[in-house]
């Protein structure tokens, strides 16, 4: 109900997370000014898992094409552990949607299966987990935030970008001025 009906609020955003919410509550305006704004360069990221039905259900096909099939448990996390510099302490496999995605390039892996794939779409982008971000093992990890954040900073342009203004920060900034 909350999520905006007008383009100009959502100008102030540069990534919007959908996570295990079910997107055909979005009316008509409010999805087409999300696509509208991920089109000019907005970035959304999209947590899926068990979910995967509810979150992708109310998303046009023409937006993003995304086949959902069963859902499988996956246990490598070594990958997702080199990014967070942390090792998953859990012997609980991590649930995750079987998606095949239209133009999806594959972004992290789980041994060889993708976990996470990267689409454009415009001047913007989408990137899809194939896992749920708020269930465990994954919300109880304490690297989950040290490695999305590094995902996102190697693959989403606005994140890459801010890094970059950061670096440039941090590197023209003397104590000697």
């Amino acid at each position: 109900d909350i999520f905006p009906k007008n383009p100009d609020v959502l100008k102030d955003f540069d990534a919007i997370i959908i996570n295990n919410y079910d997107t055909t509550k979005l009316d008509q305006v409010q999805k087409h000014y999300l696509e509208q704004w991920v089109s000019n360069g907005g970035a959304l990221i999209l947590g899926t898992g068990p979910s995967a039905s509810k979150v992708l259900k109310g998303l046009d096909f023409d937006f993003i094409s995304v086949t959902n099939g069963e859902i499988w448990e996956f246990t490598n996390f070594s990958e997702m552990e080199q990014m967070g510099g942390k090792r998953f302490d859990s012997t609980q496999a991590l649930q995750g949607a079987n998606l095949v995605i239209e133009k999806g390039v594959d972004i992290l892996f789980s041994g060889d299966f993708p976990i996470t794939s990267f689409v454009q779409q415009g001047e913007g982008n989408i990137v899809v987990h194939y896992f749920d971000l708020g269930i465990n093992p994954m919300a109880q990890w304490d690297g989950n935030r040290y490695m999305l954040t590094e995902l996102y900073m190697r693959h989403v342009p606005v994140f890459i970008n801010m890094r970059q203004e950061q670096n440039n920060h941090y590197h023209d900034s003397s104590p000697y001025l």
